[in-house]
């Protein structure tokens, strides 16, 4: 027990001394390259197919503003509380947890690159639609969710579509 106690103050100390720069530091975004700038076109295509006014962001996501959000901003070192909603871009809905009554609440710094990169664009309070190369979101691998009962795969290196409200930034 006495060591447990050690243990949970030590560890108490060492996250109080973390330099606060450490959480605006930008992550490095190792990505295939190739992969990326085929994907990015991709998106662009869809994007001027579905008449759909986005803006660039320098990493290759391309993303929405939909409500800029007017409480606390989210950095590297923020727990955010969302809801979102994951689709492809031939229309398929994979998952749509948002207005519903469960919210995902994790660490900004151990999110996809993607939400790193894209969730700190809108305040609490924001909602966003972010459109993503794969090598920002699961990259080569499939992901499966589980959408009312019923399965529902992201095949790797699958452009996806996230609209996310951030509920709660801390």
């Amino acid at each position: 027990m006495r060591d447990l106690l050690l243990y949970v103050i030590v560890v108490a100390i060492l996250i109080g001394c973390k330099d606060p720069q450490d959480c605006s530091l930008p992550t490095n975004y190792t990505v295939d390259q190739a992969r990326l700038l085929l994907e990015v076109e991709t998106i662009d295509k869809y994007i001027l197919d579905s008449a759909i006014t986005a803006q660039a962001h320098e990493t290759g996501i391309r993303y929405i503003i939909h409500t800029a959000g007017t409480g606390n901003s989210a950095d590297m070192c923020s727990y955010v509380t969302k809801q979102y909603a994951l689709s492809m871009l031939d229309g398929t809905t994979i998952v749509n947890f948002l207005g519903g009554v469960t919210a995902e609440r994790s660490a900004l710094a151990l999110d996809m690159a993607a939400w790193q990169i894209g969730i700190p664009l809108v305040q609490e309070g924001g909602l966003i639609t972010l459109f993503v190369p794969s090598p920002l979101g699961y990259g080569n691998v499939a992901r499966t969710f589980n959408n009312n009962g019923l399965n529902v795969t992201v095949p790797p290196n699958s452009s996806l579509i996230f609209t996310i409200a951030v509920m709660k930034v801390e």
